[in-house]
Parts: C-alpha cells; structure tokens; sequence
C-alpha cells in the first residue's frame, strides 16, 4: 500500500474520470476529415515525374553540396534527401493541412489536459513505476503525432521509395486513417490503462478485466514505429524477407486475452521501441524486425521480439550493474532475483568471484531499473521500459526471458502471460504454473516459430 493513501485515492478518482471520458468521447475521431487518396496519389505521381525529369541536375547539386561540406573542413557526404523539389512539398500538404489540424484538435478533445502524471508521481509507492507510466505516455504521444508525416514528408530518399514503390501499403494505411483512425490514435488511452492496474494493485482492489486481442496491439505498435521517422522507412510486412528494405513483420494469431489491454501494449510497445531504436541507429538498409503472438498449451500466450541488431553486450551490462553498486550501493539496487543479487555480492567481496556469475545474471541486467537492453545513458526514460515490463508480467504470473539465435546472433525477447490476467492468489499461482511450463518448452527446444531477421 502506498504511504500516501490521500493521495493514492485522489487518483483514482482522476483516473477513473479520465478513462470512461475517453468512453465517451472517443467518437469524435469519426469527425475527423477524411483523405482524398486517389489526390494524395495523383499528387505523388506528378512529385515522381518531376524528380525523374530532374534526376542529373538533383545529382549534381548533391555533388556539389557534398564538395563543399569537403571545403569546409567535413567528410564528403551525399545528404539523401531532395533539394531540387520543385515546390512539391508544399503542393502535397495543402490539400490535406486541415486534415493535420482537425486530427490533433480531436486528440486535445479526446485526451484532455489531466494532473493524472503529477498525481502518480506523489501517490505510487514505487516512484519507478511512475516513470515508467510517463516514459511510455512521452513516447507515444510523440510517436503518434509523427503519424501524420506518412503523406506531408516526402523530401527524404526513403519517402520517395515509399511513394514510388509501397503504394498498396499506403493505401491500406490511408484507408485505416479514413475509417477507424480510433485504431491507431486510441492507443494513448493504453498507458493509462496501464496505471489503473497499478493504482488497483496498491489499494487492494479488484482489477478490471476486459476481452482484447494482443494481435491488435501488435499491430498498433507496429504502424505508431513505422512512421517514427520519415528518414527510416520500414515496410510493413507478414513475414521478414532477404531485400535490403527495411521491415516490420507482424506475425500475430487472432487469439484473444481477458485482463487489462494496457499491460499488453506496454510489452509490445518497450520491446519494439528499444528494437527500434537500435535498428534506426544502424546502416538503415536491411533492418529488421517482428513482433510475434500465439497461444501456447494450457492457457497462454507467448509474445516475442526480436531483430537483426546486436545482442546484449555481456561486459557493458556487467559494468553498468558494477557502477549501479557502486554509485548506490547494492541494497539500494533491485536485482532480478535474490540468487543474483548473492552473486554480485559475492563479486564484491572478491575479485575471484566474478566467475560465480551466470550468463543470465547478466542478461536479466536488461530488466533492471535505469537499465535497457542495449543502452543506459542519462536520458530520463533510459532503462525504465524493461523494468515495467518484467514487474507486470510477474505480477500475473508470467516469465520473461531473453535469447540469441545461434545461426545469426540476433537477440529476442519472450513474455510468457495467462490469457486470463488474473494477479490474485491461487490463479497467479496457477498462471505461473503455466507459464513455467511455456518456459521450459522454449528452454530445452528453442523457439521454432521465430522468424529469421538475418
């Protein structure tokens, strides 16, 4: 329970305000403008046929900006982006700007300002778990603005592809916008969710349960990361091929949970965030990532991601949990487990006892506070995604693990959950059982379904 139960009610009382708004005002999405595709595509088509009639004199003035960069003291470097456009640009967004407006008037209609973050940082008991929530409600709010990008950026290498080459997946995209943009935008609602399941542990309550499918987060997840970044196109696709094309593969059977969606999309969301994150940092040819879901034997459902990337450095996570001692102490840190909190002890008392350490003592690092798998700078939200996902998926009796692929050296990460949520007594117990199975299975025989991302 939290110290500050004042507080903690307060909350819940904003906090179940704000959730049945939503309710209620969700259907103004169905207001919002609609695309005038078969414009959007013809404009385009005219953008495309300028470039093509200009592609020398666009060639040149790459040449002669990357020579002058070399003049001035910097690396020759051709920027992929266009600079002869032909006002296209601006010819592109004019028709639809009011589209843009209408959108982001409707957001500030259906998310309205709330005193729910400032509330949660003085009312949870675990002050991580508050940034968690803000680390995630940061990231999308900002990931979903960028939606927008799709049509109105089309000045980067990597947009002309996808209006020259993705048109099919465009039109999907549009058509969703056109028809259910609720699909898309509704996922800021999920991180509230996400904190309803906190406010309820800490009181005690019952949590609210709803029918949900992980195949649709998944989904979200993936459309919110593809348009991140204009700069780094991903292609959205069933199953990851061999092309040099960056992909996002959503490979998700249409099976169905019973709990708190928000939890569910937190997972998908971290994982996919930090998988991308790496992956935007990488050549930006031939980057890859999927996210998976199916159900499993008795009541579960496994979610894995993974991608082409880099595995967990050993070394840097070993040093970064080595500099979290020292710089806090080790009673201050919050191991995985109390077995490995014993090993790292033991390190510290002597030198001779780093071998006592297991390969997945220093892996789990990815799931400690101000950890992440692949980095831990001094960013606020540096680190906390992997610390909410492993306290939520303990809390309903799930299992969280972390692998390489033999073959390619690519990492994943793998959440076991319940298909029923439940987080009290003798179901928890029972999920775990489950879960603990799943686990063992993967364990001793791999993970035959993973797609191959190299």
């Amino acid at each position: 329970m939290a110290t500050n139960l004042a507080k903690l009610l307060e909350l819940r009382t904003e906090l179940d305000g704000f959730l049945s708004g939503y309710e209620q005002r969700k259907h103004l999405f169905d207001q919002v403008p609609k695309y005038d595709i078969d414009l959007v595509f013809s404009l385009w088509d005219e953008y495309l046929a300028f470039l093509d009639e200009n592609a020398d004199a666009e060639k040149a003035e790459r040449v002669r900006r990357a020579e002058k960069r070399v003049k001035e003291g910097q690396e020759y470097e051709e920027t992929p982006a266009v600079h002869l456009d032909g006002g296209f640009p601006e010819k592109i967004r004019e028709p639809i700007k009011h589209i843009y407006k209408a959108m982001n008037d409707t957001l500030n209609l259906v998310f309205p300002s709330t005193n729910i973050p400032e509330l949660a940082e003085n009312a949870l008991g675990d002050p991580k778990l508050w940034k968690f929530f803000v680390h995630d409600i940061n990231h999308l709010d900002s990931d979903l603005n960028r939606q927008q990008w799709t049509v109105s950026q089309v000045y980067f290498d990597e947009s002309v592809a996808r209006m020259r080459h993705r048109r099919e997946e465009m039109r999907w995209f549009l058509e969703l916008f056109n028809n259910n943009s609720e699909f898309m935008y509704g996922a800021k609602i999920e991180p509230y969710k996400m904190l309803d399941f906190i406010v309820a542990d800490e009181l005690g309550e019952r949590q609210k349960m709803a029918f949900f499918k992980p195949a649709d987060l998944a989904l979200k997840t993936a459309l919110t990361l593809q348009n991140r970044h204009p700069q780094f196109e991903f292609a959205l696709v069933n199953e990851l091929t061999d092309s040099l094309q960056n992909e996002i593969a959503v490979d998700a059977e249409p099976v169905a949970m019973y709990g708190n969606s928000g939890l569910a999309f937190s997972i998908l969301y971290n994982l996919a965030k930090n998988a991308y994150k790496k992956m935007v940092a990488g050549k930006n040819t031939g980057e890859k990532m999927f996210m998976q879901v199916y159900e499993a034997p008795l009541s579960s459902v496994v979610i894995t991601v993974g991608d082409n990337g880099t595995p967990i450095d050993l070394n840097k996570m070993k040093s970064q949990v080595r500099e979290l001692i020292k710089e806090n102490g080790i009673e201050s840190v919050v191991f995985p487990n109390k077995e490995a909190k014993q090993r790292y002890q033991g390190w510290q008392e002597s030198e001779y006892k780093i071998g006592d350490l297991t390969m997945k003592d220093i892996t789990d690092v990815a799931f400690m506070a101000r950890m992440s798998g692949f980095d831990s700078d001094n960013a606020f939200s540096s680190g906390m995604g992997l610390y909410g996902l492993k306290y939520f998926v303990e809390k309903m009796g799930g299992i969280a693990m972390y692998g390489e692929n033999f073959e390619t050296g690519s990492p994943l990460f793998t959440c076991i959950l319940p298909k029923k949520m439940e987080t009290g007594g003798v179901r928890r117990v029972l999920n775990l059982l489950s879960s603990t199975y799943n686990a063992t299975k993967l364990y001793r025989h791999g993970h035959g379904r993973v797609q191959r991302t190299a």
